[in-house]
């Protein structure tokens, strides 16, 4: 799920793991270590990724793996 927030695409948690190519309970991991600190917003209940980050933090994420 896609939402625009201040203006900036931001996906769901479970979009943000998908793209990752891991868990929800990895991104959970992630986002409660402040991995994501700049990049997560809280609104309706949910964690919304930015679009863009998300897509950084896949590449570099697919390389250590």
């Amino acid at each position: 799920m896609m939402r625009l927030i201040d203006g900036e695409p931001y996906i769901s948690q479970s979009d943000m793991a998908a793209l990752g190519e891991c868990s929800d309970s990895t991104v959970a991991y992630l986002t409660s270590r402040g991995v994501f600190r700049e990049s997560v917003k809280r609104a309706s209940g949910r964690y919304w990724y930015r679009l863009a980050d998300a897509l950084s933090w896949r590449a570099s994420y697919r390389k250590g793996r």
